[in-house]
């Protein structure tokens, strides 16, 4: 392959978003309990990121917050803990993601 042309090519992100996922639980992190052979592969070809924040403690605000880049708060995520499907509330259709 050229070289100048693997240069400009941009990167492949993978992100994986997982509800109540801990640090220890895959493998590739020094889980002895769980079997992850596909996400230690990524893991071993890529990558490995040892330190991630969310702007939230649950899924539904964190979610929000990450498609957006905004603070749970400001997007009117702070005062409940999870959407359910066919809940009123959510995020805003006017919201830039």
């Amino acid at each position: 392959m050229n070289a100048d042309l693997n240069k400009t090519k941009q990167p492949n992100i993978i992100l994986i978003n997982c509800d109540d996922l801990g640090y220890g639980d895959l493998a590739c992190y020094g889980s002895k309990c769980n079997d992850t052979p596909h996400v230690d592969r990524l893991a071993a070809e890529g990558v490995r990121f040892t330190d991630f924040y969310m702007a939230a403690p649950v899924c539904s605000a964190s979610r929000a917050a990450m498609l957006t880049g905004c603070y749970s708060q400001r997007i009117g995520f702070a005062d409940f803990q999870v959407l359910f499907p066919g809940q009123a509330q959510g995020l805003n259709p006017k919201e830039m993601v």
